[in-house]
Order: C-alpha cells, then structure tokens, then sequence
C-alpha cells in the first residue's frame, strides 16, 4: 500500500469530517476541569472506565487519538499505529478515545463492543478487529452488527453472550459520551485526529510512518528519552 494513498485517505476523512458533528446521547458531560492532554483514571463520569493505554502508561510522550470505528482513514492507520507501538511501547503511551461521528449508524454499537470487551481484559483485541474486520458490521441492522460482534469476540477469545449483556451496561455509553466530551473540549472535528502532548499532528506527518516516528523521536528527546531506534543504533554499533 503506498504511502501517497494512505495520506489521501487521511485527507479525504479529515475534509468530510469537517461537514459533521459528532454523535453523541442527550447525556451532558462536564469536563471542563479535565486535563484532556493526560491519560484518564477510571470515575464515575466514564463509567469507571480509564483511558485504554498502550505501551508505557508512565510515559511523559502521550499519544492520544480521537477515531471512529466506521472511519476509513482510522482503519488505515490502526495498523500503522500497532506497528508503531511495538517498537516504542517502552517509550510512549498511546489512547484511543471514541469520537463517534454523524451518520456512521454502527459507530456507536462498535465503540460499545470495544468498551464492553474491556471488561473481559480484550480491549485492544476487539479494538483490532473491528478495524480489521469492519466489513463484517459496516453497514448491518441491529441484528447482523449484534452477530458481527459476537463472531468477532469468538475470535478474539471472549464470552460473546457476556459481551452482548456487557454491550447493554450504562457503563460502557458513560465511557463513550466522555470521551466525546473530551474530543469537543479538544475541538476535535474530524476522525482521525491525533494528539502528541496535546498538540495536533498535520496529515502530513500522520500518513507517513517515518515522519511520526521522527516526530516522536524529538519528544522523546526532549525529555531525556533516548528513542528506541537510537538504541538499535548503538548496539549495531
């Protein structure tokens, strides 16, 4: 897959995401002492459900994304940014965040799936195959996206009855309005949007993977952190 593509299908879903609003229930969040740019501890607004963290949870390089299961371009980068995370997963800690956006039907069923996997311990598995698998649940009424979901977590090695009673918890939509009171807050607009420390990355360097790992790689540097690539280095040497 070229990388050129892989930054068109970025754009195109940042420039349509610009035209709508994200979706979200009736329920009012109050996040405004929130430190959006930090990784959330589990309360009662999200449900008692922290921020899901990969790689180093104390790390001071935070990468946090505000994406969409129905999203074509948070598809195409949810791979790139797994690939990623193994290499700096002793250096960075990296957040998704739902941002459900208008018109994407089953958006919301998905992230509820994800969140609802969580309490089995298999948030990034489900996380990954919703994206892998979004063919499956794209585009399905209650009942087709509901047995996508249950074939899904099959796969992924969890109770699928205890996921599909799992899916219905005031929990997990607690999780989701937050994170999306989180992305106004961040005057998120668009999926995917990207955040390193709080500072949105250009398409630029998101659609290109040396271009973020160089990104991360001065961070990193600017707190004392020798990046991991660096340490490839040093031991050819």
């Amino acid at each position: 897959m070229g990388k050129s593509w892989i930054i068109f299908g970025v754009i195109v879903v940042v420039f349509v995401g610009l035209f709508v609003l994200a979706s979200s229930s009736n329920k009012k969040v109050d996040v405004s002492n929130v430190n959006i740019d930090k990784i959330q501890p589990a309360d009662d607004q999200n449900g008692q459900i922290a921020d899901h963290v990969l790689g180093n949870k104390n790390s001071k390089v935070v990468i946090i994304e505000y994406g969409d299961y129905e999203c074509y371009g948070c598809s195409t980068l949810a791979p790139r940014m797994s690939e990623i995370m193994e290499e700096y997963k002793d250096q960075v800690a990296f957040v998704y965040r739902n941002f459900i956006i208008q018109g994407h039907v089953n958006s919301r069923a998905a992230s509820t799936a994800a969140e609802a996997a969580g309490f089995q311990g298999k948030y990034w598995e489900m996380h990954d195959a919703l994206f892998k698998d979004r063919s499956l649940w794209i585009g399905a009424d209650i009942n087709g996206r509901t047995e996508a979901f249950m074939t899904l977590a099959k796969q992924i090695g969890i109770d699928a009855n205890k996921l599909k009673e799992d899916m219905e918890s005031s929990r997990t939509s607690a999780k989701i309005d937050f994170d999306l009171a989180l992305g106004k807050k961040q005057d998120v607009s668009a999926t995917p949007s990207v955040y390193v420390n709080g500072k949105n990355i250009d398409g630029d360097t998101l659609g290109s993977d040396e271009k973020l790992k160089a990104y991360l790689n001065e961070k990193l540097k600017e707190f004392g952190i020798k990046p991991p690539t660096a340490k490839e280095e040093s031991k050819d040497k």
